[in-house]
């Protein structure tokens, strides 16, 4: 009885003192989540729950793998200045990634209100590798420190040694640094270490902040790289000092609408999957409201050959609504910054520019469409223009046809002059056109649209619009029943990774992409890159995948998601091998008359190409027959060595300083398009040689009277400028 009397009586003090002492309270800080050591409002915070697992995912993924064929460090190896930086490495980085091999956390409290250092923590478990560390710290930081003049302390806090560092520039501050229960602390302030080592675990911490926690679920809890701003808090710090009127702009654009910000990244076996999330609520404001839409199904796609290289589609509701939801913004905007008058001035303009072109901006040209465009992109299969496609959704076909004809009234009114054919395929009007802007003599065709003969057709739900009648042909051949791009495997296995539904959409073969850059531009960044690293840049080729981002948003807030087969290769790796492309093709134009010509023959080869393509893959029988469908400037038929010489139109194969070494030719017949000269100068103008065009579109310079054999390294791949430039820029889209 005495013994059943003890024990109630001690589970009654237990009971009694848990209503005193936290929960936890006796777990050391290992045993700690790193966002329970942090405050509820937490500026900012980036973690790596587990060091090890991502660096041997990372080591599995194709961007590894192109670093391993690359070597970076054997070609820095070759600059004397790099023994400086690989010692640095040596001495200070590469010891510390056989200590932190766990979980990792780095956060920033708070940003002070006048110049000076946030106030940052940095975690790390280093649960077994104590020693290590110790002996890091003291056989390599503090000699550095103390080499440097840094003054430094130590003092204790209960249990804790810490060691404090005082810096002077850019402003005083004091760091200070320990080893608290195999976790490696280190924060900018005393007195936040103090409270770490006193209060390791809050009663309100970041892991308690509902917008932590709903950002962490948008972006991935698996996430082996996360990352979370609390943006209301950071910009109301930020826009302190901010004057009232320029402020209110802000807020009227919809920056106060978002109240956090994650990103987080998950390393899968098929490929790197990255997510960002902008936590808004539902009551978004300002340009975010335009993201305040029910996800619509993507018609485009079905429209889009199955061979696309590059696809993006924006779906994003009614276009005249949208023109009201961002006409709306600006004004508040412009009216927020203190000047009404200016959104009436903005008002006004833009009425005067209705009433002088005719045109209404919401009734006439944005009423008739939909809400879905699409631009949709293949690499060239021979050198030239590539095919790109514009899918418009139309809501309204007949206001579509009277906003054309009134566009090509609008041109000739002004001077300038469109010439178009139509054709039926398969049920549907093909109009082809070519156009002289007003102000240009005629012949003078609008950039390089004499020899491209766009076209457009309205094909189902979409006006389609692109570089000639034949690839209008093959949008209708999709939509009547040929393979779409839904039905690439490549695609489909890409976005399998997204969400199903979302207002922006985006794919790219990069495989593709760069294979095609690389025969187009390698030949000449191989003369300043050199041929090693030349012949890397081949071998890391298999390594690149394809690629899909999907931007989609619901009552939390707005998701951007992206999947990379090349784990991420292609934004690592792709710009510095375009711009060793771009390198070589810049500084490989020589010659101002030389490159003239080139640019020359290019048009002309292209423009044979169009023209095969209009005559059953059947090749001019003379230049004249050029003109002016496919080539439309005269310029273009003389070398820029006799600038100033008259050409007759009738007389253009006679005058012309180009001729056609195969008129009449298939082009479905020659044995090597590569091989075979299709158009070459008459005589050697260029330093005892002549620039020719090859039947797949590319131009080289020859040298000797003949066209035996091109010089190795040729100025190949000049011809590829246009196909570069476009190709490029929708990349960057």
């Amino acid at each position: 009885m005495k013994y059943t009397r003890f024990f109630l009586i001690l589970s009654g003090l237990s009971l009694l003192l848990g209503q005193f002492c936290p929960a936890g309270a006796s777990a050391t800080i290992s045993e700690i989540a790193f966002e329970e050591m942090l405050p509820e409002d937490t500026m900012f915070y980036l973690s790596v729950p587990d060091a090890t697992e991502l660096v041997a995912k990372f080591k599995n993924s194709n961007a590894y793998k192109i670093i391993c064929e690359i070597d970076p460090l054997a070609l820095m190896n070759r600059q004397p200045k790099f023994e400086q930086v690989k010692a640095l490495y040596g001495n200070f980085v590469q010891p510390l990634t056989g200590i932190f091999q766990k979980r990792i956390g780095l956060a920033v409290k708070n940003i002070p209100p006048a110049p000076g250092i946030p106030g940052a923590i940095f975690l790390a478990d280093v649960r077994g590798k104590e020693e290590l560390l110790r002996q890091y710290l003291t056989q390599k930081i503090h000699p550095f420190l103390k080499q440097a003049g840094v003054p430094m302390l130590t003092f204790k806090h209960g249990a804790y040694e810490v060691q404090q560092i005082s810096l002077a520039r850019p402003v005083p501050f004091a760091a200070c640094y320990t080893i608290a229960d195999g976790v490696f602390i280190a924060t900018v302030g005393r007195q936040t270490m103090e409270e770490l080592l006193d209060h390791p675990r809050r009663e309100k911490s970041l892991a308690d902040s509902e917008l932590f926690q709903e950002v962490r679920r948008k972006v991935g809890e698996n996430s082996d790289i996360l990352a979370y701003a609390n943006v209301s808090t950071l910009l109301e710090t930020l826009l302190r000092a901010v004057p009232e009127e320029p402020k209110a702009s802000l807020r009227a654009l919809g920056l106060s609408s978002v109240k956090a910000a994650g990103f987080g990244m998950e390393a899968q076996e098929a490929g790197v999957k990255q997510v960002f999330f902008l936590y808004t609520g539902p009551d978004r404001k300002g340009l975010l409201r335009l993201f305040a839409r029910a996800p619509r199904p993507l018609k485009a796609v079905d429209y889009v050959p199955a061979d696309a290289t590059y696809f993006f589609s924006v779906s994003m509701g009614d276009f005249a609504q949208l023109w009201d939801e961002v006409m709306d913004t600006v004004r508040g905007a412009v009216s927020a910054a203190g000047d009404p008058r200016q959104s009436q001035r903005m008002a006004a303009a833009l009425k005067q520019w209705e009433a002088k072109s005719g045109f209404r901006i919401k009734e006439d040209i944005l009423s008739p469409f939909g809400g879905e465009v699409c631009i949709a992109a293949k690499v060239p299969e021979v050198m030239g223009v590539p095919p790109v496609f514009l899918f418009i959704e139309v809501k309204d076909a007949q206001k579509v046809k009277a906003l054309v004809e009134k566009l090509v009234g609008a041109v000739e009114k002004a001077g300038g002059q469109v010439v178009t054919t139509a054709q039926e395929y398969k049920g549907v009007t093909i109009t082809s056109f070519s156009l002289v802007p007003p102000g240009r003599g005629r012949g003078k065709t609008f950039f390089a649209l004499g020899f491209m003969r766009p076209a457009f057709g309205i094909v189902g739900d979409f006006l389609v619009i692109t570089v000639n009648s034949n690839l209008v042909k093959k949008i209708v051949d999709v939509h009547q029943g040929g393979k779409s791009l839904k039905d690439n495997p490549k695609f489909k296995r890409v976005m399998a990774n997204l969400s199903e539904q979302g207002s922006m959409t985006s794919y790219l073969n990069m495989r593709e992409l760069y294979d095609f850059l690389y025969g187009a531009f390698g030949g000449l960044a191989a003369a300043q890159i050199g041929p090693d690293l030349m012949a890397k840049l081949g071998e890391i080729a298999p390594y690149f995948g394809s690629s899909a981002s999907r931007l989609s948003c619901d009552d939390k807030g707005i998701k951007s998601e992206s999947f990379s087969e090349s784990g991420g290769a292609e934004q690592v790796f792709m710009l510095p091998a375009l711009a060793g492309f771009a390198l070589g093709a810049s500084r490989a134009k020589g010659q101002a008359q030389k490159a003239m010509c080139i640019n020359n023959l290019r048009v002309l080869a292209v423009a044979c190409i169009m023209y095969a393509q209009d005559h059953d893959n059947v090749l001019p029988s003379s230049l004249s027959e050029l003109y002016p469908n496919y080539v439309a400037d005269l310029n273009v038929f003389v070398c820029p060595v006799h600038k100033g010489k008259e050409l007759s139109k009738k007389r253009i194969d006679e005058q012309s300083d180009y001729k056609l070494e195969i008129p009449g030719a298939k082009l479905g017949e020659i044995k090597d398009i590569a091989k075979t000269i299709m158009i070459s100068e008459k005589q050697p103008n260029h330093q005892a040689g002549r620039n020719a065009a090859y039947a797949d579109g590319h131009v080289q310079w020859v040298p000797g009277a003949g066209g035996e054999a091109a010089r190795p390294g040729a100025v190949r791949g000049m011809n590829v400028g246009m196909s570069g430039l476009i190709l490029l820029f929708l990349l960057l889209l």
